[in-house]
């Protein structure tokens, strides 16, 4: 006790703590070497400042004493932060893991601790919004897509200017119905990123919201060609996205989408349904097409007997006049 109280903390000579540290170390006295280690670092010494010396006493206190680690951390600043961390995460003391890679200002580090060991995506935003980063933003926004976080994420992925991750960003927040929120993130992801998907995933939440003011302002930017065919999932036919407005009902969006690149067969089928049907019998004639004409009898035959008596007049004139012209 007494070598441990006055004569080691006192020394000056690296040789005399080397000695003392492996005596305790080889008698296998880990609470004696914690006291000694705290004399000499944690009270003025020479080798108050020693890396090696500050890793071995927060060492042994995660072997032996834990709830002595957190203090240490707190104190001490010439250690191994990113050994100690990883050990730390290792004995499943993860506040104190986090503790470390704060104060170091590794804030990518801290946050995965957040996520992926205290499991705490509350307190992650929260520590996001204190350090604000990109990196962070970003690491928040995937977790919250993972717990299906949906408007969250996609706030996060916008703080962060991260479009990366667009394809399971659309796959998920599409499967969700969160088109509003959806829309918000294609258009931060188009700054950087031209990828069919998400030009068609754009234009299908326009659709799927009503913003059909938007959409026809967003087709008048874009090329022909690039409207024509999207591909809204590697695992399935490249798909049209008229097509896909007009099968899901959208015959609004379909009619500015068949319209702006001169499908006139499509676009007829489309102004049946919308009771536009002298309009559908000149697109018809356009298309210039015997299976297009069949198609469009048989379709306004079928609109007109479900509709009403108004509706089914203008429809069988409509027919009428098909007929006689073509």
């Amino acid at each position: 006790m007494q070598v441990t109280s006055v004569a080691i903390p006192e020394s000056t000579d690296p040789d005399d703590v080397s000695v003392a540290v492996q005596a305790f170390l080889n008698a296998d006295l880990p609470n004696e070497l914690i006291e000694l280690l705290e004399k000499i670092i944690l009270e003025p010494s020479p080798f108050s400042e020693n890396q090696h010396l500050q890793n071995l006493l927060i060492l042994t206190a995660i072997k032996a004493d834990s709830a002595r680690v957190r203090d240490y951390i707190e104190k001490l600043d010439h250690y191994d932060a990113p050994e100690i961390a990883n050990i730390c995460i290792n004995s499943g003391l993860y506040e104190e893991a986090f503790e470390i890679y704060k104060k170091t200002k590794s804030h990518g580090d801290a946050i995965n601790v957040l996520i992926e060991h205290i499991v705490s995506i509350d307190r992650a935003a929260i520590f996001a919004e204190q350090v604000d980063t990109p990196e962070v933003w970003s690491r928040l926004g995937k977790a919250q897509l993972d717990g299906l976080r949906v408007k969250d994420s996609i706030d996060s992925y916008i703080r962060a200017n991260d479009p990366t991750n667009y394809a399971e960003v659309i796959e998920i927040a599409s499967r969700a119905g969160k088109y509003e929120d959806l829309i918000r993130y294609l258009q931060m992801a188009r700054k950087t990123v031209r990828e069919p998907q998400v030009d068609g995933y754009l234009m299908l939440s326009y659709a799927k919201t009503d913003r059909l003011h938007d959409l026809e302002d967003f087709l008048a930017s874009l090329n022909v060609a690039d409207v024509r065919r999207i591909d809204f999932h590697a695992d399935f036919q490249v798909l049209d996205i008229g097509e896909k407005c007009y099968n899901e009902g959208l015959y609004e969006a379909a009619k500015i989408l068949f319209t702006n690149i001169s499908n006139w067969a499509r676009l007829a089928s489309t102004l049946v349904h919308l009771g536009e049907y002298q309009n559908a019998v000149d697109c018809a004639r356009k298309a210039n097409s015997t299976t297009s004409a069949s198609s469009l009898i048989m379709l306004i035959v079928g609109c007109g007997s479900k509709s009403t008596k108004l509706a089914s007049k203008n429809a069988n004139s409509a027919l009428l006049r098909f007929v006689v012209l073509t």
